[in-house]
């Protein structure tokens, strides 16, 4: 109604309320953006059917987007990783020098704790038969050392790990 008696014309309720809700969504946009900017100024804005462009509210808008973007400082965001001397990836522990020392060491801890698992085993009594203590010492410590050897295997450090495994064959 205050639109029609702006114009000058009388709108039928219909126009009437499509420009009304045009309006709604054009302050909508303007008051939601980031900062309260309009948005874009590139593009036109619909006003009663036609296409205004703003020249110059278009250039004060881009000078203060201009402003607001160089204000900005760009900050590296920890995504809460711990640096750490010896990192392990995929069961592999890695060092500075890539010797794998610290991985043997590791290996060579987790093969003895089966390999006197097995020599328990093989002490006992009851169901310590050679064929079950082979198949038990190829599941648990040959497994458990031949892990990703294809990484390590050429180290000068996987001899501790075989010196392990060969305690193991004198069961």
């Amino acid at each position: 109604m205050v639109l029609g008696v702006l114009l000058g014309i009388e709108l039928p309720p219909l126009v009437l309320a499509a420009v009304t809700l045009l309006v709604i969504l054009v302050v909508k946009s303007w008051t939601s953006s980031p900062a309260n900017l309009p948005p874009c100024p590139a593009r036109p804005f619909p006003v009663l059917g036609h296409l205004v462009h703003l020249r110059k509210d278009a250039r004060r808008v881009m000078m203060e987007w201009r402003k607001q973007i160089t204000r900005q400082i760009p900050s590296l965001r920890s995504s809460g990783t711990i640096n750490r001397e010896h990192p392990v990836y995929l069961g592999v522990t890695l060092d500075r020098t890539l010797s794998f020392s610290q991985h043997a060491m590791n290996v060579k801890a987790k093969v003895a704790a089966r390999n006197s698992l097995l020599r328990k085993l093989a002490n006992s009594n009851w169901g310590a038969d050679p064929k079950t203590l082979r198949t038990t010492a190829l599941a648990l410590s040959y497994s458990t050392a031949e892990y990703s050897s294809a990484v390590w295997a050429r180290s000068c450090h996987a001899k501790k790990v075989e010196a392990e495994l060969k305690t193991l064959a004198a069961l």
